[in-house]
């Protein structure tokens, strides 16, 4: 019987098979994971330079800049991003979607070999690849403007990391290009000895009110110790006003000593704010800028999440400092 002929004589259960291949159909469409995007050949070439033994700073004066500045004269390029980081360089060119990848890459090759002999003596020679996206994070960001690379570091932690780690499916934010702030409590042996408080004492009150700070150590013999704070205190004072010891009156007392009840760490050492050492630079088409990496959970759909990422980001930068945007 043929399947013209079955239509005919067994119209319902015709009627059942094509019902149940729609049911299936619908239920397989439903569950399908989209793991990554379609295989694209995208124009984004990367400029890869080893420069043993510099730092970040030196890395971006002989290294990035050179190569940004060079590759910046090709044809069809929609944006340059440089990072400067110990011992190495990196200069990623994107270029227009109509521009042929094979092309940018030769001629990234042909502007890096006219400026090689610009290059330290140090340097190694300059690795070259056509970037394969697909093999990348779902979303990299770029935090720019004119605040200040600090500042847009401080922006990018504070308030667009939290929020894109929300995002059902994300696994992770990385945020790089910056420096943290920290705070350094440098106790006076001096004062420590006449008030007789053990710098572990000042130690333990400081982990006790901020249990983020961690423990410091402690050099023996003339050498001052420094405690690190690096998280919830709010402020300077904040740290300055912690409660140290308790101390009866003392009628004749040294000049400058407290006399009677509390002992604060303003009492014991200096307080202090700074950042931590420079480990990297990163340049967005010749601005300060910050990197934000996301990467999904492994079971999540990839299309799914990187709408929701784009979704966030659009809400973020409508509230971000004038001069500051997202890409």
């Amino acid at each position: 019987m043929g399947l013209t002929e079955l239509s005919i004589k067994r119209p319902l259960t015709m009627l059942m098979i094509i019902m149940a291949m729609v049911v299936f159909g619908l239920r397989s469409y439903t569950e399908l994971q989209v793991d990554r995007y379609p295989a694209v050949d995208f124009p984004v070439v990367s400029v890869i330079v080893a420069y043993p033994g510099a730092g970040p700073g030196d890395v971006e004066n002989d290294i990035v800049k050179p190569i940004e500045d060079a590759v910046a004269t090709v044809g069809g390029v929609d944006s340059i991003i440089g990072k400067a980081q110990e011992n190495v360089g990196f200069v990623t060119i994107k270029f227009q979607q109509e521009v042929d990848p094979a092309e940018a890459t030769s001629e990234v090759e042909r502007k890096v070999a006219a400026i090689k002999g610009m290059l330290p003596d140090d340097a190694k020679e300059p690795s070259i690849v056509k970037a394969d996206l697909n093999a990348l994070p779902i979303i990299e960001l770029v935090l720019s403007g004119e605040q200040g690379q600090n500042d847009l570091y401080a922006l990018a932690i504070d308030a667009i990391q939290p929020r894109l780690q929300a995002i059902k499916g994300v696994a992770s934010v990385t945020v790089s290009g910056g420096q943290d702030r920290i705070v350094t409590v440098e106790p006076d042996p001096a004062k420590l000895a006449a008030y007789g408080i053990p710098v572990e004492a000042l130690q333990q009150k400081l982990i006790y009110n901020n249990m983020s700070v961690p423990s410091g150590s402690m050099d023996e013999g003339r050498q001052k110790t420094t405690v690190r704070s690096l998280g919830d205190f709010t402020s300077l004072e904040d740290i300055e006003n912690v409660v140290i010891a308790q101390i009866p009156i003392i009628d004749k007392a040294p000049q400058g000593m407290n006399t009677g009840g509390s002992i604060y760490v303003r009492d014991l050492a200096a307080v202090s704010e700074d950042y931590e050492d420079v480990t990297q630079f990163l340049r967005y088409n010749g601005e300060d800028a910050v990197s934000i990496t996301v990467i999904k959970t492994s079971d999540a759909n990839t299309v799914e999440v990187a709408d929701k990422v784009r979704e966030v980001v659009a809400e973020l930068n409508a509230d971000l400092p004038a001069g500051a945007e997202m890409t």
